[in-house]
């Protein structure tokens, strides 16, 4: 140390005190005592405790150290360093010591600002577990809002699919036929008016198709009693639709024409008829559409199954509700035993105006003989057996007329019939002795039938119909020997 220089020294040590704002700053030299000191004057009451006679042996050994102490009311942080020579520069030739003087106010703060920051490095170390925690706990809270989302959202997916799923299924079961099925769900939203409305449909779908089968039965009814009624008329009957399909034929026009249901129906007609009868119903509908009435009848005579018949055909076109055409029907009315029936009349007149004006002059002549074999039959004496033979002969002659007569009446109308307890085997037998005297050349073999009651019969009417049925036998095996065979039997189950 150059004592010489001190003041240099200190004007040195005054102006580093100020410019760093030291609360203190003081230099040792190499006898370890304290040289030169400058404190801050603006706290004269700090003074600064002396440092151990330890730390300045470790100081002049090149270390550095530092103490904190209080004084004057607050802090003073000291602290210690070597003075290396400039000669030698592992040469330690003194020590300097700054102290740095920290007020109570400001101590206070920076206590408040160390445990602040104690507590901020605690928390520092405890960042990460925190935030570790916080996640968790978020995650948490997510995983459950994620859960309560999912669980909300099939609830209300459920709320929806599962009345879809059971209008699907309804669906089928309708499609099935199974219409009065019913969804039971209950609901006041946009589904369960959905699934009302399908409630109803399926009442309504019901109540049609009741509706419609009931229609199809009164349909299949009234068909079938169309088809009765046709199948059991008299009269010939065949239907066609618009292009000429047959499409109805009663049992009557199979019979009439001779044809099967099953080999005509549905094949037009052109196909069916023969030429000659196709020609005849080709001129029927040409006249009906020239007439444009759509009906027409007319008598024809037609040869059918080898033999004539007289048909009064009656045609009628078929309309719809609109007026359309939609076919024809054709009715056929056989008038072959109507015209016999008129002709036979007409003969039962003559045969009835006949018999009654032959009838009327035979009484009077039988009872004029009556008459005169009465007076005269006792007064001519030799004559009187001629003259009575011949009054004999006219009364049973005109007797056999009346008969003749009576018979031939008959004809002019339906004899009236006398039922009474008779025989049909001796009927029958006595009929057949009166042609087997006739015809010695036919062998007549009658078969009684065993068990045969006594019938409630009119034995004259049966007697004439034999006469009529063996005199045809005997008509067909005429001019040849032959043998007609005649058999009653007599069946209980008819009893």
């Amino acid at each position: 140390y150059d004592e010489g220089r001190g003041d240099y020294l200190r004007t040195l040590i005054e102006q580093r005190q100020k410019n760093y704002k030291l609360g203190m700053l003081g230099v040792y030299f190499d006898n370890k005592k304290e040289i030169l000191t400058v404190k801050d004057p603006s706290y004269p009451n700090v003074v600064p405790m002396p440092f151990a006679p330890k730390t300045l042996e470790e100081v002049y050994g090149g270390k550095e150290a530092s103490t904190v102490q209080s004084a004057g009311g607050g802090d003073l942080i000291s602290g210690i360093a070597p003075i290396y020579s400039y000669l030698s520069p592992r040469e330690v030739i003194g020590v300097v010591v700054v102290g740095y003087y920290i007020p109570k106010g400001l101590v206070d703060r920076m206590a408040v600002i160390s445990k602040t920051s104690e507590q901020y490095r605690q928390l520092d170390l405890l960042k990460n577990p925190i935030k570790l925690s916080y996640i968790i706990t978020l995650f948490m809270v997510m995983v459950l809002i994620i859960f309560s989302a999912t669980w909300f959202g099939i609830f209300l997916a459920r709320g929806i699919t599962v009345p879809i799923q059971d209008l699907a299924e309804a669906t089928r079961r309708i499609a099935r036929g199974e219409l009065d099925h019913q969804i039971n769900i209950a609901a006041d939203d946009e589904i369960g008016v959905l699934v009302d409305s399908f409630n109803q449909m399926t009442k309504d779908l019901q109540k049609s198709n009741g509706g419609l089968k009931q229609a199809n039965i009164n349909l299949e009814e009234r068909r079938r009693y169309m088809e009765a009624v046709l199948r059991n008329v008299s009269a010939g009957v065949i239907s066609v639709d618009k292009d000429g399909i047959i499409t109805t034929i009663n049992r009557a026009a199979e019979k009439m024409f001779d044809i099967k249901m099953e080999k005509v129906l549905h094949r037009r007609y052109e196909d069916v008829l023969k030429l000659e009868h196709l020609a005849l119903v080709s001129e029927f509908i040409k006249e009906m559409r020239e007439n444009n009435t759509g009906f027409i009848e007319k008598h024809i005579e037609l040869m059918l199954k080898d033999k004539a018949m007289t048909v009064l055909m009656t045609t009628t076109v078929i309309r719809d509700d609109e007026g359309r055409e939609v076919g024809m029907v054709a009715v056929f009315e056989d008038l072959t035993e109507l015209q016999k029936a008129v002709r036979a009349a007409a003969w039962r007149e003559v045969a009835r105006r006949m018999a009654h004006e032959i009838k009327n002059p035979l009484t009077p002549v039988q009872l004029s003989a009556q008459r005169l074999q009465k007076k005269y039959g006792d007064k001519l004496g030799e004559d009187g057996a001629v003259f009575q033979e011949c009054t004999r002969t006219i009364i049973n002659q005109v007797e056999v007329l009346k008969n003749l007569v009576n018979e031939f009446s008959r004809y002019a109308r339906m004899p009236v019939t006398n039922p009474k307890q008779n025989d049909l085997n001796e009927i029958i037998a006595e009929s057949v002795a009166l042609f087997q005297d006739a015809h010695k050349d036919i062998h007549f073999n009658f078969q009684y039938g065993e068990g045969m009651p006594i019938l409630n019969i009119d034995g004259e009417q049966i007697k004439r119909v034999m006469v009529n049925l063996l005199d045809n036998a005997v008509a067909a095996v005429a001019g040849k020997a032959g043998a007609i065979d005649i058999a009653t039997f007599y069946d209980r189950r008819y009893r």
